[in-house]
């Protein structure tokens, strides 16, 4: 059994190429709907379509320059080699944790993962019942719990953009 915490791209992605290799995964996600709250921009490269299908329908729109406005109201444009999509980031969340499903992940929500134990075997706990695991994947963002609880959460630098 392979339990990945956290439904959003990452952790769906995760699941679905693992359910699709025909490991058992359990999927977990602590809200009540995949995508809600949006937790990020729905702007992405578009070399993200070489990597997972996703469902034309989703891109709202296409990008082919950036415009930065600094605090003191300079501008500077960035033309790019390829595209970017804009896309519907719930949707687009939904749409890959359903891929996952199909594959034959098991989705979990309203699950919020609250620990882990490691003495001779790995257990984790979701909403303080405790779960047996092999392995534990934590997509559960860049203030992972999951890594918190494995100790190996280090030292980090944030930047925001």
């Amino acid at each position: 059994m392979i339990s990945v915490i956290g439904a959003g791209p990452a952790g769906s992605h995760a699941a679905y190429l693992l359910a699709k290799e025909g490991y058992k995964v359990n999927l977990y996600e602590d809200h009540s709907i995949v995508g809600i709250p949006i937790q990020c921009t729905g702007i992405t490269t578009g070399a993200l379509l070489d990597v997972i299908n996703l469902d034309k329908s989703l891109i709202m729109n296409e990008i082919t320059t950036y415009r930065i406005i600094s605090p003191d109201n300079n501008e500077l444009y960035f033309k790019l080699r390829k595209r970017d999509i804009v896309f519907d980031r719930s949707k687009f969340d939904q749409h890959i944790s359903e891929e996952a499903v199909n594959a034959g992940a098991k989705l979990h929500l309203k699950s919020k993962f609250n620990g882990l134990e490691n003495n001779g075997k790995l257990k984790i706990k979701i909403n303080n019942e405790v779960n047996e695991t092999e392995y534990l994947i934590g997509a559960d963002g860049p203030s992972s719990l999951v890594a918190k609880s494995a100790g190996i959460y280090g030292k980090r630098r944030f930047i925001v953009g």
